[in-house]
């Protein structure tokens, strides 16, 4: 499928290669298809399986549609979308796929992913993409109290510093 050899997949199909089938890396054929932008193979895929291939996920939690985001794969993306793959689903690391095209670097996918039409289909779904950025907020938000905490003993250890020199420089010891 990576290949983008619509032939064997379509054998794959005929022979009732479920679409959960997964190599020994964990990367399903549609994943695979999806990430190299092999817009046929992925095309046969969902005329086999159904739209509700495009929502199926692989050992990272990640779409089809995560997979044609972090491959820049405009095309996969497009067919993707039109077949209905879910634009606010997170992946294992609570990104969207267009927190993922980002994170790699493809601009462009990442502005498929945030047209108007994209954006009103997550409002219709009542699901907002913004729910991997408040995850991310109170981590660093439990960082920041960590970090404070640490940063206050530290004034309280420096604090004891100064008032311990401070004697031994106006009390010094006397000779015996």
């Amino acid at each position: 499928a990576a290949a983008g050899r619509t032939g064997v997949v379509l054998l794959l199909i005929q022979a009732g290669v479920p679409p959960s089938a997964v190599d020994a890396d964990g990367t399903s054929a549609l994943h695979a298809a999806a990430y190299y932008g092999a817009v046929g193979c992925l095309s046969a895929f969902l005329d086999a399986w159904g739209n509700t291939a495009c929502n199926l996920r692989n050992e990272h939690a990640q779409t089809a549609l995560h997979c044609a985001a972090r491959g820049g794969q405009l095309e996969a993306l497009e067919l993707l979308l039109s077949a209905g793959a879910d634009v606010t689903a997170l992946d294992a690391e609570d990104q969207t796929a267009r927190d993922a095209a980002i994170r790699d670097g493809h601009k462009a996918a990442a502005r498929v992913l945030e047209a108007p039409e994209v954006e009103k289909k997550a409002t219709e779904l009542g699901v907002y993409a913004d729910r991997a950025w408040e995850r991310r907020l109170e981590s660093a938000q439990g960082t920041i109290e960590g970090l404070e905490a640490r940063l206050a003993e530290q004034e309280e250890t420096n604090a004891a510093t100064v008032r311990c020199v401070g004697r031994q420089l106006f009390c010094p010891r006397r000779r015996l």
